[in-house]
């Protein structure tokens, strides 16, 4: 089922990374000299009339545009209305559901998982026999949230980390996803993920935009936080410049050196 406007607002709010919230606060004030009192009572405002999330709020500049070019913007809010009026209800819960999405795309995925939700404790025992790092997921999480990296090696007690992860709704369990050398060399210590935009229409998929995140550090799982962003091109080649959420460009990766030309 697609996540209602409301579920979606009370989950950023529980979510709010406040670091990330006063440096977003702390550059409009410098760009703009607005109090921050001011500032944090409009993105209040946008936030609860637009659902304009105070990330895209400082990206798309909401502090300086009219409430016409405003609502020109399809915010995450209104991002869950397109999912529902877009798609079939059948094809939503295949998507928001990770394991429903594993089992329909099992062949595409080239990792082991397990399913906590109808698997027993000696399942998950003999599951991770053959594993070194596993990954525990909520079923509906998104952003990074809900995530947990185990080693193997150091799991003393699997009964109890199978009872804890019903407990806490970590019903899906990965095997460590191995990603292509080209993009290791640029951050091996995440995934860095590729986001495709596709419209399916007349029968055929068209692809309209795509972007390639790369985390600036060493963090294992990542929120949609401290990352650079760029597009490719036809040709596996970068066609946009590599900028950070403030808008600074790159031309290396700040932590393993790699000249983004070259990818």
């Amino acid at each position: 089922m697609a996540m209602s406007a409301t579920k979606w607002l009370l989950n950023k709010f529980k979510d709010v990374n406040r670091d990330r919230l006063n440096k977003h606060l702390d550059t409009i004030q410098q760009n703009t000299g607005k109090s921050r009192f001011y500032i944090r009572m409009d993105m209040m405002w946008n936030f609860l009339t637009r659902g304009t999330g105070y990330t895209d709020y400082f990206r798309c500049n909401f502090i300086e545009l009219s409430n016409k070019e405003k609502d020109t913007f399809a915010t995450a809010k209104r991002f869950y209305k397109l999912l529902a009026y877009l798609n079939s209800e059948e094809y939503i819960v295949v998507l928001s559901d990770k394991l429903i999405f594993n089992e329909v795309f099992r062949d595409y995925l080239h990792r082991d998982f397990i399913n906590l939700r109808k698997s027993s404790v000696d399942d998950f025992r003999e599951f991770l026999k053959t594993k070194t790092t596993v990954f525990a997921k909520e079923t509906h999480g998104e952003g990074g949230h809900g995530i947990t990296k185990y080693a193997v090696k150091d799991i003393t007690d699997v009964e109890k980390l199978y009872d804890e992860l019903k407990q806490k709704g970590q019903l899906l369990v990965e095997d460590a996803i191995i990603q292509h050398d080209d993009l290791n060399a640029i951050n091996p210590y995440v995934v860095n993920s590729f986001r495709i935009i596709t419209l399916y229409k007349d029968g055929k998929a068209h692809l309209l935009a795509n972007a390639l995140r790369i985390n600036q550090d060493d963090a294992e799982v990542i929120g949609c936080t401290n990352d650079l962003y760029f597009s490719l091109g036809a040709d596996g080649r970068i066609d946009s410049n590599v900028v950070d959420d403030y808008g600074k460009v790159y031309d290396t990766h700040p932590m393993t050196g790699v000249k983004f030309k070259d990818v």
